[in-house]
């Protein structure tokens, strides 16, 4: 840690800090729904055909990489022969 920092950290429980932690902090808000999890879910269960440009056509306001990290969260580990693998049977 650079002497800056040091003096940083001190200065800060000088003034009442209690903790290492970083603070919360407001960030931007998820697009990422329930709702729209759920929809997503029974789009590959209607058709587990339907690739990731697929879905993004179909929910504009998700990038490819969340709707990818979407799907790989809900057990569909890759694309075999053109339909999604399933991990884990929940979404069959």
């Amino acid at each position: 840690m650079n002497r800056t920092s040091v003096f940083k950290w001190c200065r800060e429980f000088k003034n009442g800090r209690t903790s290492v932690h970083d603070d919360q902090r407001s960030g931007r808000p998820s697009i990422l729904t329930d709702d729209i999890v759920e929809k997503i879910e029974n789009a590959l269960r209607d058709d587990r055909r339907l690739t990731v440009n697929e879905l993004s056509a179909m929910f504009p306001q998700i990038s490819r990489s969340l709707l990818h990290e979407t799907i790989a969260e809900m057990g569909c580990t890759s694309c075999i022969y053109k339909v999604w693998a399933l991990e884990k049977p929940s979404i069959v």
